[in-house]
């Protein structure tokens, strides 16, 4: 009867054994769980952020898509306007040319009559600086003549009273 309980014992030992083990195998699996759980659960978050981010990008993309086409169609409207048909260029590049040419002629204009006035300015510097010689001339001769209708007014009176 010894023997009987020793080997129950036993068993229940082995079984209580086998149970730990058991446990012990259930709990690495619970921890194993929670952290492919955990895992999952960061990927989902990652997901959910990747995807709000390009659904901004693709709201970015559209406006900015939107802002080209109104530009493009800004810019077809003043292309209409410089040249009749949007794609004729030889048109705008024509009426950039007759400008150019245009503004060189006025460039021309413009130097040709600087030099004019310049050489006016030359002209009329020189004439200043002749009638300045003729007013100091004419000084003299109006000095010359007073002198001379001194000396005549004089005389005049040296033969009035000899007579």
């Amino acid at each position: 009867m010894v023997l009987q309980v020793e080997n129950g014992l036993l068993d229940l030992e082995d079984k209580q054994m086998d149970i730990m083990m058991r446990l012990i195998n259930l709990s690495r699996e619970v921890v194993a769980l929670k952290n492919k759980t955990e895992i999952n659960r960061l990927m989902a978050e990652d997901a959910l952020a990747l995807a709000n981010n390009a659904t901004h990008q693709a709201s970015t993309l559209e406006q900015s898509l939107n802002d080209t086409e109104k530009r493009y169609s800004e810019l077809q409207i003043k292309m209409e306007s410089l040249g009749g048909d949007t794609g004729n260029l030889n048109s705008i590049h024509q009426k950039v040319k007759d400008m150019k040419k245009d503004a060189e002629e006025l460039l021309s204009k413009a130097n040709s009559g600087i030099s004019e006035l310049d050489k006016l300015g030359e002209i009329l510097k020189s004439n200043e600086e002749r009638m300045r010689k003729q007013r100091e001339e004419l000084e003299d001769l109006k000095q010359n003549a007073t002198v001379v209708r001194d000396i005549i007014q004089e005389q005049v009176k040296k033969y009035s009273s000899c007579q």
